[in-house]
């Protein structure tokens, strides 16, 4: 995705039923687990209704990893209906290492805009004192030499990559952390069932034949 989904994006999976769990983009084993940890099953995003993350462009945020993995199964589904994408196509989270790849390029570099050093007007980090979100567009400067926006900070975004403990991996940076711990290397994990104020998504298109579930890596 040139940009992490957004809140206006993430709505029309809402809006078309998404959050029922007789919906088959939910998986037994996150509906088990969300019921259990969770205390409840969610409606949508944890913070819709918070003005400090709501706004249409804004990135959508409080999505747990089985949320964006819901969100996926779903537009796979609506996009093949309208002839976007064919049977032997699917959407899916990002690997770890696709994602890492667009970040740094070919060349390898430190920020996806291209350089080594960060560049606070590039990026929503600590440094912006935006102390929220921004929406997907504003940072025109921080997008890299292919066309891709906000691979450094504004949200953490969930990968397919699993660690070895069985945490799903987070890559990017957020807009609390500063700008030494975002950017094309930087790298966490989460509890799958569970999202917060700073995590988020893109999505890859990919074939059938790579859209592997689960993918283990070291950590």
């Amino acid at each position: 995705g040139r940009y992490p989904v957004t809140n206006a994006e993430y709505r029309r999976f809402v809006q078309a039923g998404g959050y029922e769990q007789s919906k088959p983009w939910w998986s037994k084993q996150a509906i088990e687990e969300i019921l259990r940890y969770s205390g409840g099953w969610p409606k949508g995003p944890r913070w819709w209704g918070d003005p400090q993350f709501d706004k249409a462009t804004q990135p959508v945020v409080g999505i747990s990893w089985y949320g964006a993995i819901a969100y996926c199964a779903w537009l796979t589904g609506h996009l093949r209906e309208k002839g976007i994408l064919t049977e032997q196509q699917q959407v899916r989270l990002p690997t770890r290492f696709a994602w890492e790849l667009a970040a740094r390029g070919s060349h390898g570099r430190a920020y996806p805009w291209g350089a080594d050093e960060f560049d606070p007007t590039r990026a929503n980090t600590k440094e912006s004192q935006v102390n929220q979100t921004t929406p997907v567009h504003m940072y025109p400067d921080g997008r890299t030499p292919e066309g891709v926006w906000d691979l450094a900070g504004n949200v953490w975004e969930w990968m397919t990559n699993v660690n070895t403990h069985g945490l799903p991996l987070l890559k990017g940076g957020a807009w609390w952390n500063r700008g030494d711990h975002v950017g094309a290397t930087a790298r966490d994990n989460r509890i799958p069932w569970n999202g917060d104020f700073g995590v988020g998504f893109r999505v890859v298109i990919v074939p059938i034949s790579r859209s592997e579930k689960v993918l283990i890596s070291g950590f």
